[in-house]
């Protein structure tokens, strides 16, 4: 190794350089967690550097980082074929066998061919991960029909066309897609058409005023769902998700305007959390819900947010369905409906644990206190085994329903109590106060944390 390379002056002592000493594959490890602008820049540092980079198996391309602009008009053709002959050099001068993950963000192409050409060197060096951020390009076959490619997320305005086989990205598991006023080409055929699929997240934006559409997914080997959904202005247009997958694991929808779901063959064992806003509710009517919950409700897992909570309760008044398979249930729940509680409860006959906790953005104090309504939910009489509080801060209602389960609980054998910010004197006093309550079940613990 040079004195260039294995060291720096400093005063009279020549320092050693660590780095440079390491070896070519494990600098190249390092090196693969950069951008491959900096990657590529390291060349400069010594001659023991110039080629250490072209080993590298990562690629992260983002012209953002090679051109300096704040808008798409900023940028000028001569600037997009800066970026791309950048792209094309390094690619051509790596002597990567194999490419582990090619990530590409870019604003503007000036000549689409090049995304071809990238995507096939990509493909043809056996690649196992593919990041795309582009705006309006049409993606070619050979990435559908690429055999090495696990892992793929797409977020772009992008046109796809299913080969002729209905089969694509045949060993995707993992597809995330963030989509801008989808089109029903993509859809209705895109995510039921990969073969090994088991985890798929879909972000899609609309405009109010986009056409109908249906989101189709058909699928038995995903095990990992979630769906994102942003509607900007008022709802004119309900979009429908179809849902068929029967060894799903995880179903986590985040909604704001509450779409058209229908959701067939759920998996016994699936965990349900569901998030929706009030946006829109108007729009939508009480049987649309219920086949919405009735297919969600064969879960033995559901979760259900604040804001869920509240856009249901504005849509379904007491008309709420019976979730008889559901044995966990987690909820978020405000003031408003504090005493709502123990009406819920009487929808889950099966229930064995129960989790739930105030959000603390909705007003402290109640109007009409804990609603306990003539007759004991059956659950708690009988199946309801571990209760859990969070964000407990004392307050009455609080205690009210803590006595409540305690009471009534003939089967319960955990109160858990997870307090929130207060002073260990109010937590000692708090403390005391649970360990008093009368307890229906002789077995039952009180844990306060």
């Amino acid at each position: 190794m040079d004195r260039e390379s294995s060291g720096r002056k400093v005063g009279n002592e020549v320092k050693e350089d660590r780095i440079s000493g390491l070896s070519d594959s494990i600098l190249c490890h390092i090196l693969s967690f950069l951008p491959t602008k900096y990657a590529v820049a390291t060349s400069i540092l010594s001659s023991r550097w110039k080629l250490v980079w072209t080993s590298i198996a990562n690629f992260d391309f983002d012209d953002r980082l090679c051109l300096e602009y704040s808008r798409t008009e900023d940028l000028t053709n001569d600037a997009s074929t800066k970026f791309e002959n950048f792209v094309n050099r390094v690619l051509v001068l790596s002597n990567s066998v194999n490419i582990n993950k090619f990530t590409l963000t870019c604003c503007k192409l000036r000549y689409p061919a090049c995304l071809n050409s990238w995507l096939f060197t990509a493909i043809m060096r056996n690649v196992r991960e593919i990041q795309l951020d582009l705006y309006d390009v049409e993606l070619p076959e050979c990435l559908c029909t690429c055999k090495t490619l696990e892992v793929l997320s797409l977020r772009s305005i992008f046109v796809i066309k299913i080969p002729s086989s209905g089969m694509c990205f045949p060993s995707v598991k993992i597809l995330f897609v963030e989509l801008l006023s989808p089109k029903n080409s993509v859809t209705e055929k895109l995510f039921s058409s990969c073969p090994v699929l088991e985890e798929l997240t879909i972000i899609a934006h609309f405009d109010c005023h986009d056409p109908v559409t249906n989101f189709l997914i058909l699928s038995s080997t995903l095990k990992t769902l979630t769906i994102g959904i942003n509607v900007q202005g008022s709802i004119y247009n309900r979009h429908n998700f179809m849902i068929s997958a029967p060894n799903l694991k995880c179903l986590y929808i985040q909604d704001d305007t509450l779409l058209s779901y229908t959701v067939d063959e759920l998996h016994p064992s699936c965990e349900v959390m569901i998030d929706i806003f009030r946006k829109g509710l108007e729009y939508f009517s009480t049987p649309n819900i219920q086949q919405f919950l009735r297919g969600v409700g064969k879960t033995k897992i559901l979760d259900l947010s604040a804001n869920t909570m509240m856009a249901l309760e504005i849509i379904l008044t007491k008309d709420w369905p019976t979730f008889p398979s559901v044995t966990l249930l987690e909820v978020d729940v405000g003031s408003s409906l504090w005493r709502l509680l123990l009406v819920l409860l009487d929808r889950f006959p099966n229930l064995e644990v129960f989790i739930f906790q105030k959000e603390l953005r909705e007003p402290a104090i109640l109007e009409h206190g804990l609603y306990r309504p003539l007759c004991v939910p059956s659950c708690l009489l009988s199946n309801v085994k571990n209760i859990e509080m969070c964000k407990f801060t004392g307050e009455k209602e609080e205690l009210d329903l803590i006595e409540y389960c305690l009471k009534n609980g003939e089967v319960l054998e955990t109160m858990r109590v997870v307090s929130g910010k207060m002073t260990l004197q109010k937590k000692l006093k708090l403390c005391q106060k649970l360990l008093s309550l009368e307890r229906g079940s002789k077995t039952c613990k009180i844990e306060f944390l």
